[in-house]
């Protein structure tokens, strides 16, 4: 985890606590979240051309509201499976075709603050927010196949990279105590990034480097919100 990351996540847990002196009964609220996430952004050269498919994705919060229109969590957020795949030329011969595949796989720790736009009293309650935190990143290994023969593997890779995000969305009150919620979010998921793996042809040795490629993703998520 980056030096700078830490020193954050430290800050706003110390902003947390500094939230809990706001008044004498601060709120304190538990959220899970499930819905799905999709790519947002283009891949870098080494993924230039394939598809990923959209994940699955799950958060578990624990916050505190110190005042009635503005409330800071602790998210975990687990995206279990984006699906890569390129079916395209390949680059050494176009005449010939190249497909390779993985998976990637991503955990999230976030520190978030929200600010709701009307107050508890009201059925809807829009809100908008913000986090930033750590991003742990996981890719499968890579196999690759020309014309239907297996060529070579690219190793898979784990990589903790600075994660941020930026969110919207609605409270509906069920009663003082549990709330739906449905939220967007726009997430950087920071870089994946592979193994590094050796090509032997011929029984010469020729090195593959390391391949990385950020993702952002567009999330929905609809949630339950109890408040203790």
């Amino acid at each position: 985890m980056k030096k700078a990351t830490m020193q954050f996540i430290l800050l706003m847990l110390f902003a947390l606590f500094l939230a809990t002196q706001a008044r004498a009964d601060p709120k304190y609220y538990i959220d899970f979240k499930a819905g799905g996430a999709y790519r947002a952004n283009k891949f870098s050269q080494e993924f230039k051309g394939g598809k990923l498919s959209k994940s699955a994705s799950f958060s578990l919060a624990v916050g505190i509201m110190p005042i009635d229109q503005v409330a800071f969590d602790l998210s975990l957020t687990y995206n279990p499976k984006f699906g890569y795949k390129f079916v395209g030329p390949y680059d050494i011969d176009p005449t010939l075709t190249k497909i390779n595949s993985s998976k990637f796989r991503n955990v999230t720790i976030t520190t978030n603050g929200y600010y709701f736009l009307l107050d508890k009293t009201s059925f809807i309650i829009p809100y908008v927010g913000a986090g930033i935190g750590w991003s742990r990143n996981t890719i499968s290994n890579n196999p690759h196949y020309i014309d239907g023969e297996y060529n070579f593997t690219r190793k898979g890779g784990v990589h903790n990279d600075l994660a941020w995000k930026l969110t919207a969305g609605s409270l509906f009150k069920l009663n003082d105590k549990v709330k739906l919620s449905l939220e967007y979010s726009y997430t950087n998921l920071g870089h994946f990034k592979s193994g590094k793996v050796d090509y032997v042809v011929n029984g010469d040795i020729f090195p593959v480097s390391r391949s990385k490629t950020k993702i952002r993703t567009h999330s929905i998520m609809v949630g339950l919100r109890y408040e203790l």
